[in-house]
């Protein structure tokens, strides 16, 4: 699923909060298809870090891990393979997380501790620049957890307002043609309002919506009408008793399958098989 976003409104959200913070920010698309929005460079510590491919793959690895995390809906701050902190939130549309906003490169406030370089330098073990990755971490400006804790509620906050000002939305079919779609295949199963909104990736009230303005009917009456479709097709064309045909159309109570048909036909199943034969 491709997506559409406001770049330049974007741009200035992730500006404004790297102004007021310094930290690295960006909006990340898990998709693979669509480039990150990055506001702020690399730390010195980084470049270098990642100029050993062993340790870039780390890093990739690290951000995967993240953003699959925050493609469940979680609000995460961790610690890096390279002891820095960083933190993603989802960004939601409709309420299903459709990117990631992330800080990271942060430094925490035991940066000068004796014991901090030491597991530094056992985390960076094999890096051909370890001594000058453990100065370039030195010069850090540490963060305490309060600072940290300040961050990701700002990062959070505009994860909020970038779905609140819907700048980043999905690129899809209309959803009337996707639902049709869907019951063609599903209209046999024990459909419900919540079990078609979450196959199609929408809520409830996108889903009647949305429905009801493309196509002019209830989602409960189009489905009902694909089965009835399905049944007249059954009846007329095979031997099946009207009891199985109920059960293949999706409808397991063979009286209330009876009525629908009729509500809909005019006539009982059996008087339609007649007509048809």
């Amino acid at each position: 699923m491709g997506v559409r976003s406001d770049l330049a409104g974007l741009r200035a959200l992730l500006e404004s909060y790297h102004q007021i913070s310094g930290l690295k920010i960006a909006v990340v698309f898990p998709d693979g298809g669509t480039p990150p929005i990055s506001v702020g460079e690399d730390c010195p510590f980084c470049r270098r870090l990642k100029r050993d491919e062993r340790f870039l793959c780390r890093c990739r690895e690290n951000d995967a891990a993240a953003f699959a995390r925050a493609m469940q809906g979680e609000t995460c701050i961790y610690r890096c393979h390279a002891g820095l902190y960083e933190a993603v939130a989802p960004i939601l549309y409709d309420g299903r997380p459709i990117a990631c906003l992330m800080i990271g490169q942060i430094a925490g406030h035991q940066i000068a501790d004796r014991q901090a370089e030491t597991e530094l330098a056992a985390r960076l073990a094999g890096h051909a620049e370890l001594a000058a990755l453990i100065g370039d971490y030195l010069t850090m400006p540490p963060r305490s957890d309060a600072e940290l804790a300040a961050g990701v509620r700002i990062m959070t906050a505009c994860a909020g307002y970038i779905c609140l000002q819907n700048m980043i939305s999905p690129v899809r079919s209309p959803l009337c043609a996707r639902f049709r779609a869907y019951l063609e295949t599903h209209y046999a199963e024990p459909l419900t309002l919540p079990a078609m909104a979450a196959a199609l990736e929408v809520s409830v009230t996108t889903l009647c919506t949305a429905v009801r303005a493309e196509c002019g009917s209830s989602p409960h009456a189009i489905l009902d009408a694909c089965r009835m479709e399905q049944a007249r097709l059954l009846l007329a064309r095979t031997d099946l008793p009207i009891s199985a045909i109920a059960d293949r159309v999706g409808i397991g109570d063979y009286n209330y399958f009876a009525r629908k048909f009729k509500q809909a036909e005019g006539v009982s199943p059996s008087q339609f098989r007649r007509a048809a034969h």
